[in-house]
């Protein structure tokens, strides 16, 4: 589990080339799951292990400690987990006692499209920026994050 957090910028456990063996299958849908405190990367190595469908995008953070660099892996959104499972996956995600509550998912399509860009955003290796100042209805820049003119 630490190789791959080292390797990569999100965990992609066979999502995009099997977005449409997951779609196809009408038992599988996509959930967002609300987790525990700090039990996102837990979730995901169950997952890994059980061979369920998941996305857990990471954000690269580099820190100093005097001569030391640390780098770290924390989830790009705290606190949620993206699952593509049946009935029977989702309730053994709830035995680990690590979900807090699921978040149902209306637009399969939409969902799968926007994670599919996050994927693509990772893999440029980009720095992402928090926008501090957002709010409902003020347009801002996908790749940039900046205000539109």
């Amino acid at each position: 589990m630490k190789q791959v957090l080292e390797e990569k910028r999100y965990i992609f456990n066979n999502v995009i080339s099997n977005v449409i063996l997951c779609n196809s299958d009408q038992n599988r849908k996509w959930y967002v799951f609300h987790t525990k405190s700090r039990r996102e990367k837990k979730i995901a190595e169950f997952c890994l292990n059980e061979n369920i469908h998941f996305f857990l995008p990471l954000e690269k953070r580099i820190t100093y400690s005097g001569k030391r660099k640390h780098i770290f892996y924390p989830p790009l959104f705290p606190g949620y987990f993206f699952c593509c499972i049946n009935w029977e996956e989702r309730y053994n995600l709830y035995t680990t006692n690590n979900i807090s509550y699921t978040i149902e998912v209306k637009n399969q399509y939409r969902l799968i499209n926007d994670l599919t860009y996050i994927k693509k955003v990772l893999d440029k290796d980009v720095d992402l920026i928090p926008v501090k100042d957002y709010r409902l209805g003020k347009k801002i820049g996908r790749a940039s994050c900046r205000e539109r003119v």
